[in-house]
């Protein structure tokens, strides 16, 4: 049964102004709020471009590629025609793949409302490393993401979703694998009629789809998904979105495939 989640406004206390009567008690001064420890930090992400109940993260794995270039401008091309239903994904990032002549393709991602996340630096089984290696392999895509996001901690996809409780442990953030239903296996090679219909098959409310960003076929794919799903109702949005659109709080060391 598909779960919809209801927006609600809530009406703001309004304060009364001018002094307190005497012997009236007067409001304690105001603290800052503070982040939970280990709780993911969404207090920058943006959600007013969010238009439906129903969400969708779409996310790609193993970036930058060539492919990821015409990715972008499928996103673009979407939201420049649809400025009231705008399009946004998590691009995980492989540190290794990323190189001078592609940073500026990164920021483009960023400028234009994309999620940057870890995907490790030399797509590793994790569980495989000693902590020192682990630490190496995603700190070092922290630090090169940092200086293109300007955010030193990043979600994290484990290359081939292999993680245990020792790495959620060791990892600091929280783990974002994908919905199974929603696992394309573009990497397979299958075609982009395979891709479009295990994606449009099997929607629901708070899904991750898994895709990857170095194939053609599936930038085709998403090129068809991002108008059929609006007609259906669905908004595409990035991991982190849709956790705070959802109310959905994300905590270092737990792992989530899905967030509906």
């Amino acid at each position: 049964m598909d779960l919809i989640v209801r927006f609600e406004s809530v009406r703001p206390k309004i304060k009364q102004t001018g002094s307190p009567k005497k012997g009236e008690p007067t409001d304690p001064p105001e603290k800052p709020q503070e982040t939970p420890t280990g709780l993911w930090d969404t207090a920058d992400i943006d959600i007013s471009h969010i238009r439906s109940e129903r969400l969708i993260a779409f996310t790609f794995d193993d970036g930058p590629k060539t492919e990821t270039a015409a990715l972008l401008d499928v996103f673009a091309q979407f939201n420049e025609d649809n400025p009231d239903w705008q399009a946004h994904a998590t691009l995980f990032t492989l540190g290794g793949n990323v190189n001078d002549s592609n940073k500026q393709l990164l920021q483009r991602a960023v400028n234009e409302g994309m999620e940057l996340g870890n995907h490790s630096f030399s797509h590793p089984n994790l569980t495989t490393l000693s902590d020192e290696e682990i630490l190496e392999e995603t700190g070092n895509t922290d630090k090169l993401l940092e200086e293109i996001d300007g955010k030193e901690k990043h979600l994290l996809r484990p290359p081939g979703g292999h993680y245990d409780d020792h790495l959620l442990s060791l990892i600091g953030v929280p783990l974002i694998n994908w919905t199974g239903s929603l696992d394309t296996s573009d990497w397979s090679g299958v075609s982009e009629n395979d891709i479009y219909n295990k994606v449009s098959s099997n929607l629901i409310d708070g899904g991750v789809v898994l895709m990857h960003q170095g194939y053609v076929n599936t930038v085709n794919a998403v090129k068809r998904l991002l108008p059929d799903l609006k007609e259906r109702g669905f908004q595409v949005v990035s991991v982190s979105e849709l956790a705070k659109a959802y109310g959905i709080d994300l905590y270092a060391g737990k792992a989530y495939s899905y967030l509906g």
